[in-house]
């Protein structure tokens, strides 16, 4: 029961720690507007560090986008057997729709052998 209910409070955490991150303003840098200031006696080599740093981060989350992209494209996310799933629901289909027409022709003979029995 320990070992579960330290699994849920990482779990938690985790979520806590996403949540702040996505409420997280982005990264200023010297560019950035209204930041003139702060960043006004920056060194040739802390402006390198800038461009470096925002040359990471578009990086890191162009390829983080990418890698949702691939895997929603490869199918990782789905279960192991999901085609086995898509398979027996298009087999249900087909059944069902192999019933409603017989059930059709069933009924169309039925009208024909009454219409017969009418006339005779």
């Amino acid at each position: 029961r320990q070992t579960v209910s330290k699994f849920f409070d990482l779990m938690d955490e985790n979520r806590r720690i996403d949540r702040e991150a996505a409420n997280k303003p982005p990264p200023t840098y010297y560019w950035t507007p209204g930041h003139e200031d702060k960043y006004e006696g920056l060194s040739a080599w802390g402006r390198v560090k800038h461009n470096l740093h925002w040359v990471g981060y578009k990086a890191f989350w162009g390829l983080a986008f990418v890698g949702e992209v691939a895997v929603n494209v490869l199918g990782l996310d789905q279960p192991e057997y999901q085609w086995m799933l898509e398979e027996a629901e298009k087999q249900r289909k087909k059944d069902e729709e192999r019933r409603r027409l017989q059930a059709q022709r069933r009924a169309y003979l039925y009208e024909r052998k009454l219409e017969e029995e009418e006339d005779e």
